[in-house]
């Protein structure tokens, strides 16, 4: 693959990524990053944790009832039975 000139683009980018891995920024990231993911591993599991099926459900279920007995989710009263059965304004307009 030829690059500007005769130059290979791997020969850029690899110069590139050197001179940014060497910044003293990217240095702190890498090493917040690194202090993150510490941190992360020494948060798991123990016997004491209370899984999720074990917490007890604060549902009500007369609430419960009610949503799934919803049978009208659309209210339908209003629709006309074939388009151009009822004159609307917008219609009219066009």
């Amino acid at each position: 693959m030829s690059g500007i000139g005769g130059l290979d683009p791997s020969v850029l980018l690899g110069f590139y990524q050197s001179q940014l891995l060497g910044s003293p920024s990217a240095l702190a990231a890498q090493r917040a990053q690194q202090q993150q993911f510490a941190a992360s591993q020494n948060k798991g599991a123990t016997a004491a944790d209370n899984p999720p099926w074990n917490t007890p459900n604060k549902n009500n279920a007369a609430q419960d009832a009610k949503v799934l007995g919803t049978t009208n989710f659309l209210d339908t009263s209003k629709v006309p039975l074939s388009p151009g059965a009822t004159s609307d304004s917008k219609m009219e307009q066009d």
